[in-house]
């Protein structure tokens, strides 16, 4: 991948400074996807004239216009067949520079070595006259430079010879380790009360309530549907958040008791007199099997009556 760069006061240019006020921002808009199509393809700044649509910027007229201005202020030169951006390589690596790496402009960290190496007629034939002075420098640098890790050699001999002294003073004998001491006995582990939260499960898909359940249900007021509606609520309740209970016969139960309150159920008055009442009701609505027949005495005169 690579880079492009500006200078900062890019804008403040008299060429840019006028293609803007002929075209507006869209000029400098253009010149930057020329600049890029040219620095993507290593170009060394042409761009073919046919490719002029692909590269990146504004379009329709504001794209002709944007090009007649660069072209007009002299940062596109317009060769018929192909464009060329002006001064490219002046601010940019060329193809080669990128795929070979830049050329070293500055000399090598140390340059000395290869002062030294050159020999002094040969300096001589290209210096002229002073190829004396330049070999006394070159003798002097390298003596100063030998007598420098000469210097340094001796001292690193000396630092290491009164470092291993030092480390032979300071050696003491070895003294075998005692023997260790037995490991400690393994604390006896410690038996885990077991919680009455032990052994919930999720309410099984085919719960069925007991008939105490039941029995609560209807003094609650719930019909049959209504119960087995409700039960299918809380099955699913369960199921979906993954609920766990340890006894599912209380939770439906408290689930039945703040449904019929959320509801506003009636409960069954369980009143004497009215089961009673209730049975009165239940024996006058029985269809009587066997009628009694009256007595012959009394169809005699009835008949004789109406004669």
């Amino acid at each position: 991948m690579s880079w492009l760069k500006f200078d900062d006061r890019i804008l403040d240019h008299p060429k840019f400074v006028k293609a803007e006020r002929l075209a507006g921002s869209t000029a400098f808009h253009l010149w930057v996807g020329l600049l890029a199509y040219c620095k993507q393809h290593r170009t060394d700044g042409w761009v073919p004239i046919e490719m002029l649509s692909r590269v990146n910027g504004p379009r329709g007229r504001w794209r002709k216009r944007a090009f007649s201005a660069l072209v007009e202020v002299g940062l596109v030169e317009d060769e018929g067949h192909r464009l060329h951006l002006h001064d490219y390589l002046d601010w940019n690596a060329s193809r080669y520079e990128i795929e070979h790496g830049r050329k070293r402009t500055e000399p090598p960290a140390e340059s000395n070595v290869s002062v030294v190496s050159a020999s002094p007629q040969r300096m001589g034939e290209r210096l002229g006259e002073s190829h004396v002075s330049v070999s006394a420098n070159v003798k002097s640098a390298s003596r100063e430079s030998n007598d420098n890790g000469a210097l340094r050699v001796a001292r690193l001999r000396a630092r290491s010879e009164s470092e291993s002294e030092s480390e032979s003073e300071s050696i003491t004998p070895i003294t075998p380790k005692p023997d260790p001491a037995p490991p400690a006995p393994a604390p006896e582990p410690i038996e885990k009360k077991t919680s009455h939260r032990a052994g919930k499960r999720i309410c099984p898909a085919d719960f069925e309530p007991a008939p105490a359940v039941l029995k609560l249900a209807t003094e609650l007021g719930y019909s049959e549907v209504l119960e087995q509606t409700t039960r299918a609520r809380m099955i699913d309740w369960s199921l979906s958040k993954s609920v766990a209970r340890a006894d599912w016969q209380a939770t439906y139960r408290n689930w039945l008791r703040k449904d019929a309150e959320d509801r506003g159920l009636k409960p069954v008055k369980h009143d004497a007199q009215w089961q009673r009442h209730q049975a009165k009701l239940r024996e006058a609505s029985q269809i009587v099997k066997h009628a009694v027949p009256p007595p012959p005495d009394v169809e005699s005169k009835l008949r004789s009556l109406f004669a």
